[in-house]
């Protein structure tokens, strides 16, 4: 009976643990609206660890567009940390919108900076003066929200109620973090499946060589020539 006891003791024990292990909690980050200037006094756009490259993404029945992501060493009030950017470009066709991009995180959560005259940003967006060379220009929609959540761990940047449709780019949305980058499928979100998901740069203790090789590559060329597409090729 008390080999039974302690049998049943143990599972009630290991089954909590689970269910605490298991829990998961969510946290709003600060949303910041930065200025182009503000956002270059951050990050030394002349130092990209992380070439900017496009992937594409495909709802089924629904709309189909880009991100292109991109990462810089962090300087002034940055320094010593990388700054993670991504901007959604929706094509003019087949109809539709995006309300949300979430992004899996293989490394620690967002860093909050202290920012002169702005003050903490744990996570951003370009809300103004965005040269149109530069990813997709200023794009038209600001992100409603942002938040982290964990287990496991995920940013999201929220457009619900300011959704990006079709023929539209988001603003540029962004983060900081003290590990470098690898490439991780991110998932967006808008009334049907997602049927292809776009790869983008993510924040990894250990990045993946190859992968930012890959991507390096695939970068270059959009790098060097810059654009800004509103409707697909």
């Amino acid at each position: 009976m008390k080999a039974m006891s302690k049998f049943w003791t143990a599972l009630v024990v290991g089954v909590a643990v689970m269910a605490v292990s298991t829990y998961s909690w969510a946290v709003p980050l600060s949303n910041t609206n930065l200025s182009w200037s503000q956002f270059t006094s951050l990050a030394d756009l002349s130092s990209p660890v992380g070439i900017p490259f496009s992937d594409t993404f495909i709802f089924a029945g629904g709309p189909q567009g880009e991100i292109t992501s991109g990462v810089f060493t962090g300087k002034g009030d940055a320094l010593g940390l990388y700054v993670y950017i991504y901007q959604i470009l929706v094509y003019s066709t087949p109809p539709g919108k995006v309300d949300e991009l979430s992004i899996p995180l293989l490394g620690p959560g967002p860093t909050t900076v202290s920012v002169s005259g702005v003050g903490n940003v744990s996570s951003f967006y370009i809300g103004s003066g965005v040269p149109s060379g530069f990813f997709y220009g200023q794009g038209d929609k600001a992100p409603f929200g942002s938040t982290f959540t964990s287990p496991p761990p995920v940013i999201s940047f929220s457009w619900f109620g300011n959704e990006v449709f079709q023929g539209q780019a988001s603003y540029i949305v962004g983060f900081f973090s003290p590990v470098l980058p690898t490439t991780t499928l991110a998932n967006l979100s808008d009334s049907g499946p997602e049927t292809k998901f776009p790869l983008v740069y993510t924040p990894s203790p250990e990045p993946s060589i190859s992968l930012l090789l890959g991507a390096g590559l695939l970068g270059g060329v959009i790098w060097s020539r810059g654009r800004k597409r509103m409707k697909k090729a």
